[in-house]
């Protein structure tokens, strides 16, 4: 692993850390009580892209601790949340058993081969080794319903 790489994930495993227990991000309490942490917009434009969300499998990317990736558990998507840091993917994790949500959640390099303007995902991508990472460039979601992939990106929220 590159020092830049190194460098750029120590950073965010420090974040992951503190996020939703600082007073300033991501707001653990009031989605352990029901809220969800995406708009009723990012849910609709989400839906627009990819169709009904209980008939699709969502592949998070850059998932962090979570909380976007639970919610659409919550709005019964079968969701799987990628992300480079190994302390966000365990808070992301924790929160699921917390919450009684059902999501899988892997230390994964967000990198994807891309094939005609689509990304090609399949299990074996999401599951490669965190030795691998990079830090990212933009947040979305890859959906299927029949094994193809659809990339939607709902908004450019961190």
């Amino acid at each position: 692993m590159s020092d830049e790489i190194a460098v750029n994930r120590a950073w965010w495993d420090e974040r992951a850390a503190l996020h939703g227990r600082d007073g300033f991000f991501y707001d653990v309490d009031a989605f352990l009580s029901g809220e969800l942490p995406m708009t009723r917009r990012e849910v609709s434009q989400l839906e627009a892209a990819v169709g009904e969300l209980t008939r699709v499998e969502l592949l998070h990317l850059q998932c962090h601790i979570g909380l976007d990736t639970l919610s659409l558990a919550r709005l019964e998507a079968k969701v799987t949340g990628i992300d480079f840091s190994p302390v966000a993917i365990d808070r992301a994790t924790a929160l699921a058993e917390t919450a009684g949500l059902k999501a899988e959640f892997i230390v994964a390099d967000a990198r994807l081969q891309q094939r005609g303007g689509i990304a090609n995902v399949s299990r074996s991508a999401a599951d490669v080794s965190a030795e691998s990472s990079a830090s990212y460039v933009e947040v979305g979601f890859i959906a299927s319903s029949n094994g193809s992939g659809r990339r939607a990106t709902p908004s450019a929220r961190g």
